[in-house]
């Protein structure tokens, strides 16, 4: 399942890449000094119903050039549109997140489509069975614009715990340059601000992931990002008033930092990607690390001739697939998650921004020059 720069949404077969079928979803206008129209950016999510139990396909999507945030959700066989929801109407929105589902509930920031004009930021907590709203956040007061929240909410499913990034804000702060809990019912609970960069454009752009340290003899529920200073933050995620535990400064150049942390529970380890960084002297256009999750140091650290852009994706094998942009020899590098050893690499699809997926047998993966998708079995890698 996947979306497109020309507003189509997709059912894809996985053996033949055969259309199974699609529907129209978004007409968004381009930013301005953009020639891309925007279409699709919001990555799918597939999950049975909670009610009835039927495979269903939630997707974020801005339905015209004014603007705008809609949620639907359609049925995974036939495209049917089960129920759509407007999170917002606001001029000059877009769907930029990519819904959390957690619970039986939906989770969709509301961002402003180029910053010109800002909107006013949030986030929509929705039931997954009909649409219904349950719940909004809104990063700023009301009259006031900016904070918007264009990365994808974490959610704890223990307690229904969110957290969420926001973006930079108007003249007024409000909870803009941050990383914001908010309690099941979406109350703001308390948050943390990136000192020093009020006015600028170093904001949030990458998703919070939660993660699990031994702090002290103690397991302790974690919570991270990085800001586009460049800079990625460890938190105790109940206690982000208290600031950092470790911040890890990645290298990449100020303004771009936009891929979330990777965590493998299984094995406690914690992934993070960069764009340009040194390495034992040597400088690199793009970076894995894996990192300790209680203090940020490195374990091992992969260097690549391209950026990494956007969130790596890990399989249950302990592969590692790292998508690259721009530079030379882009497109995704297979790593090892143990050592970082490259596994293979995949430069046909070129550009790759989106993450590539690992679903029945093959890995699939998006290309941004060829507006292709590529399907990799094992054996041809």
């Amino acid at each position: 399942y996947i979306g497109a720069e020309d507003g189509w949404f997709y059912a894809i077969n996985e053996a033949t890449g055969g259309v199974i079928w699609r529907h129209l979803l978004a007409g968004s206008d381009p930013c301005p000094g953009n020639m891309n129209v925007r279409g699709l950016t919001s990555t799918a999510t597939v999950a049975p119903d909670p009610v009835t139990g039927t495979p269903t396909v939630i997707v974020a999507s801005t339905p015209g050039p004014s603007g705008g945030i809609d949620v639907n959700a359609l049925n995974a066989a036939t495209g049917a549109l089960e129920w759509r929801t407007a999170v917002t109407t606001q001029k000059a929105s877009y769907a930029w997140s990519s819904p959390t589902l957690v619970n039986g509930h939906v989770y969709i920031g509301i961002a402003s489509m180029c910053d010109d004009p800002l909107i006013q930021g949030g986030l929509a907590e929705l039931d997954q069975h009909t649409g219904t709203l349950l719940a909004d956040y809104w990063s700023e007061p009301s009259g006031k614009v900016g904070a918007s929240i264009w990365s994808s909410a974490a959610v704890n499913p223990a307690d229904g715990s969110a957290w969420v990034t926001t973006g930079n804000g108007d003249v007024n702060p409000g909870d803009s340059y941050s990383i914001v809990r908010l309690n099941s019912k979406l109350v703001k609970q308390e948050l943390w601000t990136v000192p020093g960069i009020a006015g600028l454009d170093l904001d949030f752009g990458a998703s919070p992931t939660l993660f699990t340290a031994v702090l002290g003899g103690v397991s302790t529920t974690m919570v991270g990002v990085c800001n586009k200073n460049g800079i990625f933050y460890a938190f105790k995620a109940y206690d982000l008033a208290a600031g950092p535990v470790w911040t890890l400064d990645e290298g990449v150049h100020k303004g771009e930092c936009l891929a979330a942390a990777v965590w493998d529970a299984s094995r406690n380890e914690l992934f993070l990607a960069s764009l340009q960084t040194t390495i034992n002297g040597r400088s690199f256009q793009g970076s894995v690390r894996e990192v300790n999750p209680a203090t940020g140091t490195a374990i091992w650290q992969t260097g690549f001739p391209s950026e990494v852009f956007g969130t790596p994706t890990l399989d249950g094998s302990g592969v590692l697939a790292v998508q690259t942009i721009l530079g030379t020899d882009a497109g995704v590098y297979l790593l090892s998650e143990t050592t970082g050893a490259q596994l293979a690499q995949l430069s046909n699809p070129g550009w790759v921004f989106a993450q590539p997926v690992f679903a029945g047998g093959y890995l699939f993966v998006a290309s941004a020059t060829k507006g292709a998708l590529f399907a990799y079995r094992p054996t041809n890698l």
